[in-house]
C-alpha cells in the first residue's frame, strides 16, 4: 500500500503532502532528497521575494475561492452546478466589505466554474505553478482565507500556510459527508481552520459515502463517465441546484459567522 495512501496517513499521524513525499523518497531510494513539503524550494523562493500576483484595489485582506469543479466529483460540490453557485455567492455578498475576492479556476469546458458576482477573476490565470503559489502567499501576506471544498487549493492552502513567510492563511473546508472521518484531517493544516461535514446522514456512514456524482452527467472524458454509477443516495434540489444533502445542510450564515469571528481576531479557529 502506498504511503500516501488515505488512510495508511491518518493511521501514521502524517500529512497527505507529507507521506506523498516520504512515498517518492522510498521509490527513488534517497530517503531525505526530496524536501518535505513545507521547505519546497519554489514556495521558499516566492516567499522571499515578496512579488505580488495581482494589484489590488485597496488594502483588504484576500480571499481566495473556486466555485464548483470538475464534473466528475460533484458530490464535492457546494449546492453549485455548471450553472450557479449561489452558496458561494452568498458568502462574498455578505463579506465583500471586509475583504477582497479573488476567484480562480478553469475555463476548460469540461470543467465546472461558474461565473461569481464581486470578484477579481483569475480563472484561467493560474495554470502556472509559480502564479498559483505566488497567490496564495499574497494572500497570506495579508492575512487572508480560502474558502473551498476538498479539492487542490485546499491542499497548496496547507502547504503555504506552514511555509515559513510572514501572515496568516485561514482555511474554511467544505467536506460534506463524502469524506468524512478519513484523511480529510491529515493532510490539511492544523490551527487555523474549520471544517464543515453536514454529515450526520446515514448515507455518509462512519468514514463518508466516497460516492462521486449527484446525478449522472456525460463528459468528453470516457473514465468520468463510468463514474455515472456512483450517484449520491439523497440528493436534493437547493435554490435551483441539484445537490447532496449534506452540503444542502452547511448554511453560508455559518461560515458567514465564522469569517466574521476569524477576521476580528475574537476566537481561534478549530476542526469541527
Amino acid at each position: 500500500m502506498p504511503w500516501y495512501d488515505g488512510d495508511t496517513c491518518a493511521n501514521r499521524g502524517l500529512k497527505f503532502t507529507q507521506s506523498y513525499t516520504l512515498d517518492l523518497q522510498r521509490k527513488f531510494r534517497h530517503p531525505g532528497s526530496i524536501p518535505v513539503y513545507s521547505e519546497v524550494p519554489v514556495l521558499t523562493y516566492l516567499a522571499d521575494d515578496h512579488k505580488d500576483l495581482i494589484k489590488l484595489p485597496d488594502d483588504k485582506p484576500i480571499a481566495i475561492t473556486v466555485s464548483g469543479g470538475k464534473p466528475d466529483l460533484t458530490v464535492k460540490h457546494w449546492s453549485s452546478d455548471k450553472h450557479s453557485s449561489p452558496y458561494i455567492q452568498e458568502v462574498i455578498d455578505a463579506t465583500s466589505d471586509r475583504y477582497t475576492w479573488v476567484q480562480i479556476g478553469s475555463h476548460n469546458p469540461a470543467e465546472w466554474h461558474p461565473d461569481l458576482n464581486g470578484v477579481i477573476d483569475l480563472r484561467g490565470k493560474t495554470a502556472k505553478p509559480e502564479d498559483f503559489l505566488r497567490l496564495l502567499l499574497q494572500a497570506k501576506r495579508s492575512k487572508g482565507l480560502v474558502l473551498c471544498g476538498v479539492t487542490l487549493l485546499a491542499w497548496m492552502a496547507a502547504t503555504v500556510s506552514l511555509n515559513q513567510s510572514e501572515g496568516s492563511l485561514a482555511l474554511f473546508s467544505i467536506v460534506g459527508g463524502r469524506e468524512q472521518g478519513s484523511e480529510n484531517l491529515h493532510f490539511l493544516p492544523d490551527g487555523a481552520n474549520l471544517f464543515y461535514y453536514g454529515s450526520s446522514l446515514e448515507c455518509a456512514g462512519r468514514y463518508g459515502c466516497w460516492e462521486s456524482k449527484t446525478e449522472a452527467n456525460i463528459s468528453i472524458y470516457k473514465n468520468w463517465n463510468a463514474l455515472n454509477r456512483h450517484l449520491c443516495k439523497q440528493p436534493v434540489t437547493n435554490r435551483g441546484v441539484r445537490t447532496p444533502a449534506c452540503m444542502a445542510a452547511i448554511p453560508p450564515s455559518q461560515i458567514i459567522a465564522d469569517i466574521n469571528r476569524y477576521g476580528s481576531r475574537k476566537v481561534g479557529l478549530c476542526t469541527i
